[in-house]
């Protein structure tokens, strides 16, 4: 342990030792180069008796050529304007009013044709304009056709309104709206029509006493005015079934009305039957 610990301190002196050279070595390097850059600073500074005023009076003139640069450069400058006086009150004064003529109507020129520059780029920006809108119109249109053919009426309708913020005045929209409206109203009467001719069926099936109510139903289909060919058959057909059952129970009644005081009140019995089938006939 002893010889360890010997060992460990001769190691740690030497390397302290060693520290200590190297330091040394660094300072002495240190002072050399101060030494150099000292002797090199001695050696560039200027001779007090002969390069100082030298440098001095080198320094002074170029002070002086600056100076005199801005001096002249000005001198210059008054020279041309001076010049440029004496050109324009030499010149007569028919000259400078024509060349200010020709200024003016160049100007006018330039803004001329940046005004018409701009009205071409308007018009042809409207141009565009309208034919991107009549395109669109023609689809709509086209759209709306397609639906109309397919009975699809309220989608043709929108098609068609589309068009017509695109063009107010467009034949082809407003007669294609029209038409769907009134296909639509046909259709809302055609619902309407085939209810009444079916309310109608079924007061004729109830019998001859509810044959005047399928008459009513019928005269109401006709002022629908859907399809007066088939509604004028079934009226017809129908006068014919309540003057037959009026005939039938008036007839019965005008046997018995001559009879005796029973005979006349069974003849009232029918005649009020027949009453039933035409009640509105006094």
């Amino acid at each position: 342990m002893e010889n360890e610990r010997l060992e460990k301190e001769k190691l740690e002196n030497e390397r302290l030792e060693k520290e200590k050279l190297e330091k040394e070595k660094l300072e002495k390097e240190k002072l050399e180069k101060e030494k150099l850059e000292k002797e090199k600073l001695e050696k560039e500074e200027p001779n007090e008796n002969e390069d100082f005023w030298d440098q001095a009076e080198k320094e002074f003139k170029e002070l002086e050529k600056d100076y005199k640069i801005p001096e002249e450069k000005e001198k210059e400058n008054e020279k041309i304007h001076n010049k440029k006086d004496k050109d324009i009150k030499s010149k007569p004064k028919w000259r400078v009013r024509k060349k200010e003529e020709k200024k003016k109507k160049k100007n006018f020129i330039y803004y001329a044709l940046a005004v018409i520059l701009i009205i071409i780029i308007f018009l042809s920006y409207n141009f565009y304009q309208n034919q991107q809108s009549e395109i669109n119109y023609k689809m709509f249109v086209g759209d709306g056709d397609v639906m109309q053919e397919q009975g699809k009426f309220e989608d043709a309708i929108k098609k068609y309104d589309e068009a017509l913020l695109l063009k107010s005045d467009g034949k082809e929209a407003i007669s294609g709206k029209e038409e769907s409206l009134k296909a639509i109203e046909k259709e809302k009467k055609r619902g309407e029509f085939e209810i009444l001719i079916k309310i109608a069926e079924e007061f004729i099936n109830e019998g001859e006493f509810s044959y005047y109510l399928a008459k009513e139903n019928y005269r109401k289909a006709r002022d629908l005015d859907f399809d007066n060919k088939l509604v004028y058959e079934k009226l017809d057909i129908i006068n014919e079934k309540i003057e037959a059952a009026y005939l039938k129970y008036k007839n019965i009644g005008d046997k018995f009305a001559n009879s005796d005081g029973r005979g006349k009140r069974v003849a009232q019995k029918y005649y009020k039957l027949a009453k039933k089938i035409k009640p509105n006939k006094k």
